[in-house]
């Protein structure tokens, strides 16, 4: 018998490609592709930091095609992310003790999908969507977990809103431009806030990940390595905002 407590998410090839399978795997390909994205603004924040002449190496390497897929790859990762948290805020306001959950107007309910066959019926409902967690006493890391990660979201949405509208309409993309627009006090405030629910939002996916792709004797060391370069990038890009 397996006495780990908690096993590993199963290989992909078990079943065939499902609607919900398919959604889950793109929201966590998604989540990956942000957080990359929240290393990267934090190292463009960080560079114009350190002065002018690194700055314009990152904005050429951003300006090349590497990094214009880059940034495509975040900007999917923030939308697809954004697209998905709403489809799961929706449900859950639709769920009752009967785990029937509408996700959206078609009726894509939970009893719908497994008579379509798009879930698998020797799955339990709660534990293939993990939605179980919304009715664990608060005492359990679950839901501390689970509400950090909503939370951050909702904090996510509009400042991560804001800093692409202000990107879309800033006139020059070089130091003497950047620089002053951030050194405003509104805007470094903004970018603070971003940066800090960017990272803490990708550090609570990546421990899912880990959680459910990696073997337990490597959870903990993973899980503490990611949060240690975390808050390491966090700490450096917030320190080289306050320096402009």
């Amino acid at each position: 018998t397996n006495s780990r407590p908690r096993p590993i998410s199963p290989h992909l090839q078990i079943y065939r490609p499902q609607l919900t399978a398919v959604l889950s795997s793109l929201h966590r390909l998604s989540g990956l592709f942000l957080s990359a994205a929240a290393v990267g603004l934090a190292g463009w924040v960080i560079t114009l930091g350190l002065g002018e002449s690194i700055f314009a190496s990152a904005q050429q390497f951003l300006s090349s095609g590497y990094g214009a897929g880059l940034i495509a790859l975040g900007l999917f990762g923030f939308f697809y992310h954004l697209a998905m948290d709403s489809v799961i805020f929706v449900g859950i306001g639709d769920m009752d003790t009967t785990s029937k959950m509408s996700i959206g107007p078609d009726g894509w309910s939970l009893r719908a999908l497994l008579r379509r066959g798009l879930l698998p019926p020797d799955l339990a409902l709660n534990d293939y969507l993990d939605f179980d967690i919304v009715n664990r006493p608060s005492r359990e890391p679950g839901l501390q977990h689970w509400r950090w990660q909503r939370g951050s979201a909702i904090v996510l949405t509009p400042f991560g809103l804001w800093f692409i509208f202000q990107m879309l309409l800033m006139p020059d993309f070089d130091y003497q431009t950047i620089a002053p627009w951030l050194a405003t006090t509104f805007n470094s405030f903004a970018m603070t806030v971003l940066l800090t629910t960017l990272l803490v939002h990708s550090l609570l996916g990546l421990q899912v990940v880990i959680e459910d792709y990696i073997a337990n004797p490597l959870q903990r060391v993973l899980i503490r390595i990611t949060r240690f370069i975390g808050i390491a990038i966090l700490v450096a890009a917030i320190i080289s905002i306050f320096a402009i």
